[in-house]
């Protein structure tokens, strides 16, 4: 018996001092975890805040990348219109001239 009373003794002891320091943890995770998120919203901020004056490369290159692949389609419209326009005068050329030989065989015709 007196065995089970010593081992308790000394687990209540064990316990009596371990409690403050796993409650210390705790309470410390607890601050690191809002640390790392206040963390995390500041250098969005600051991203966001550089974004606007220019200071921030990464926001400027994906405007550049836009404004460069805006350009390339305009330039491809541009060059598909011209193309479409070279088609139209040719279908038209060729109206033209089917017309013209139809007019002719209907002189040929009436004669």
């Amino acid at each position: 018996m007196n065995y089970f009373a010593f081992e308790t003794n000394v687990r209540s002891k064990i316990k009596e001092l371990l409690e403050p320091v796993i409650g210390q943890q705790v309470d410390d995770r607890k601050v690191l975890a809002q640390t790392i998120t206040l963390f995390n919203e500041l250098s969005k901020r600051l991203d966001w805040v550089e974004g606007i004056f220019g200071e921030h490369k990464g926001k400027n290159v994906v405007f550049d990348e836009m404004q460069n692949k805006i350009n390339i389609a305009d330039a491809e419209r541009v060059q598909f219109k011209a193309h479409i326009t070279g088609q139209i005068e040719v279908m038209q050329q060729t109206q033209e001239h089917i017309v013209s030989r139809v007019n002719s065989m209907k002189d040929t015709l009436k004669t």
